[in-house]
């Protein structure tokens, strides 16, 4: 792993604890404040009722980092630094009620973009219909899996890739963090696979574990 790669790692898990500890600082100052104004102490509930109906919309952004992985016949490794934005709607009411598994069908389109960080650089853009399920229980976190399959440009090349149009596959779990009704911080990690589909020669495709962080607004 490149000494750039692992600040990059290093830079988000920072951004993302922040996050999480400046959240809690705040509930805490507002649980403290309702407690004056009544004079006892709130009733604490770990529980929000986030938008995971049919038809609600979401739109994300996210940034972090893809760590290039030697597998599948790929002959280097291919470091990255990744951005996405997607908007998704919530395609189903909740399924499977009462079980542990009890959650909503999700359909999203997702842009993403990046540029590798060894081998010269190279950049990489792509667009990505992804179908997600999240499982949702009322509580503040919310995990999911996701997968999916769209196209790509890159001029990524020898001796993996040998032309600019390329296709890509994702598939990946993550967690949402709601800190308020309809906004949620976002961890996801994701295998990444971008090759032609044997179009043209060579073509043994670049693979990336992928890590991203973000937020996420449902409206």
């Amino acid at each position: 792993m490149g000494r750039s790669f692992r600040k990059l790692v290093t830079a988000i898990t920072f951004v993302f604890s922040v996050t999480f500890f400046s959240t809690g600082v705040e509930a805490q100052l507002s649980l403290g404040d309702l407690a004056s104004d009544h004079g006892s102490p709130p009733v604490i509930q770990d529980s929000v009722e986030p938008g995971f109906s049919k038809g609600i919309v979401e739109t994300g952004v996210a940034a972090g980092g893809a760590l290039g992985l030697k597998i599948f016949g790929t002959k280097a490794t291919h470091d990255l630094i990744l951005g996405s934005i997607d908007i998704g709607r919530i395609m189903s009411d909740t399924k499977c009620p009462g079980a542990w598994y009890q959650g909503n069908w999700e359909l999203l389109a997702e842009i993403f973009g990046g540029y590798q960080l060894n081998h010269g650089g190279a950049y990489v853009v792509g667009l990505t219909p992804l179908v997600r399920y999240n499982f949702v229980d009322h509580s503040r976190w919310v995990p999911f899996v996701e997968a999916g399959g769209g196209v790509s440009l890159t001029d990524i090349c020898r001796p993996d890739l040998s032309s600019r149009f390329e296709f890509n596959i994702q598939a990946g779990t993550g967690i949402e963090y709601f800190f308020c009704k309809n906004i949620a911080a976002t961890l996801q990690a994701k295998y990444l696979h971008i090759s032609n589909a044997g179009i043209e020669s060579p073509d043994h495709g670049v693979n990336a574990a992928v890590i991203l962080a973000g937020l996420t607004w449902f409206h």
